[in-house]
């Protein structure tokens, strides 16, 4: 029984610096009449620093990132995923994403670019391209040889997943990390993950805090 405009006047005022990305998408889905509003509240995240040069965002669409959060959340790890890529799709002074999946009989990869939209329309891009790879796991491997064939070079190279590598004949270890930086982002934060050697930076968690570090990082 409230008002859109009340709505609209408090997201105009309200601090979201304690709010988690992922939350947003929660809202949008409780109330998709609202998402206008919702996404431009997702929007002010936009973080001072910048992801200077060429910076590539890979997504996991695999089955594996539509399990829940938790056993009490009412969102999965693609949500989570998706709320943290917008955030750093705001970063990039350049931005290309893929997703990536595959198939668990073949053990084959699928991966394909996606558009370099904002806000909730980023998340409806990534979240379409889940029917379409299939719904194996991750296959690192093989979709950094994929990705490397098309980009060839990179500044930046940030993996959102939750590690779970279905190649049982690539290591994951052997990844082309082509980017002058790499970071996988385990938004699932189990103990072991994946392609710790080399070029490979790995954080846990699904916060902007991620991204923060990210930038300390690269600053330095």
């Amino acid at each position: 029984g409230i008002e859109k405009s009340v709505i609209v006047e408090h997201m105009d005022k309200v601090d979201f610096s304690k709010v988690l990305p992922f939350r947003f998408l929660a809202a949008a889905h409780a109330v998709p009449a609202w998402e206008d509003v919702i996404d431009a509240g997702l929007l002010r995240f936009r973080p001072e620093r910048k992801l200077l040069g060429k910076t590539i965002l890979i997504l996991d669409v695999s089955g594996s990132m539509r399990e829940s959060l938790s056993a009490k959340s009412d969102l999965d790890r693609i949500d989570a995923a998706c709320g943290i890529a917008i955030i750093a799709r705001e970063m990039c002074a350049a931005a290309v994403i893929y997703a990536t999946a595959g198939n668990d009989a073949t053990r084959v990869h699928a991966t394909s670019i996606v558009p370099t939209r904002r806000g909730m329309a980023l998340r409806d891009a990534i979240k379409t391209q889940e029917a379409n790879l299939g719904s194996g796991g991750i296959f690192l491997v093989q979709s950094m040889a994929y990705i490397f064939e098309r980009e060839q070079s990179a500044d930046t190279i940030i993996v959102f997943t939750d590690e779970q590598d279905c190649d049982h004949k690539l290591n994951p270890d052997t990844a082309n990390a082509f980017g002058q930086r790499n970071y996988i982002c385990n938004i699932a934060n189990y103990q072991n993950g994946i392609a710790y050697k080399k070029k490979w930076t790995h954080i846990d968690g699904f916060s902007e805090a991620v991204l923060d570090y990210i930038a300390e990082v690269e600053q330095d």
